[in-house]
C-alpha cells in the first residue's frame, strides 16, 4: 500500500515474464467448472479487458495488450512526474484475443488438435495514438456481442 501512495519502494516481484512460453489464458466455465488453459504466442501483457463474450465457437476477450510488461516499470511516480519519461509510455492496442472452446482439460495452444488462439488489432492506431487502456463500452451498445467501440 505505501508503494501505491508512493511512500515506499515498490516491488513487482509476483510478476514473471516468461516470453519463451507464451502468454497463458485460463477459461473457466462458470455452469461445469470446467477449465480451458490457452497458451498464446506472440506473448503480450495486459492489464485491462474492455469485453469478453462468446461467438463462434470461441471465447472473444477484447483487451488493451502490450508487447511486455515494461508499462509497469513505466508507470512508477519518478517517471510520470518526469516530463522527458512521461511522454515516452510503451505503445499498446485494442486487440481481439479468440480463443477457441475445446470442452475443457488444458494445454497449449492447438496441441489437442484444434484452432489456435488468435490475436487480432482492432484500433486504428492514427485515432489512438498507439496508446490505448482503461476502456469503457459505448453505453448505447453494452451488452451486445456484436458491439463497436
Amino acid at each position: 500500500v505505501r508503494a501505491v501512495r508512493g511512500a515506499g519502494p515498490g516491488s513487482h516481484g509476483t510478476l514473471d515474464w516468461l516470453p519463451e512460453r507464451g502468454t497463458r489464458v485460463h477459461v473457466l466455465d462458470r455452469r461445469s467448472g470446467a477449465v480451458e488453459v490457452h497458451v498464446v504466442q506472440p506473448p503480450f501483457f495486459f492489464f485491462h479487458v474492455c469485453n469478453t463474450f462468446e461467438a463462434d465457437g470461441a471465447v472473444c476477450v477484447d483487451l488493451c495488450a502490450f508487447d511486455d510488461p515494461e508499462i509497469v516499470s513505466s508507470l512508477s511516480l519518478e517517471r510520470l512526474t518526469d516530463d522527458s519519461q512521461a511522454r515516452d509510455l510503451p505503445r499498446s492496442r485494442v486487440v481481439r484475443l479468440s480463443l477457441p472452446r475445446r470442452g475443457g482439460g488444458d494445454g497449449g495452444g492447438d496441441a489437442d488438435g484444434g484452432a489456435a488462439p488468435e490475436l487480432v488489432p482492432l484500433d486504428d492506431v492514427s485515432v489512438s495514438g498507439g496508446f490505448a487502456d482503461l476502456p469503457k463500452i459505448n453505453p448505447r451498445v453494452a451488452g451486445c456481442a456484436d458491439y463497436r467501440f
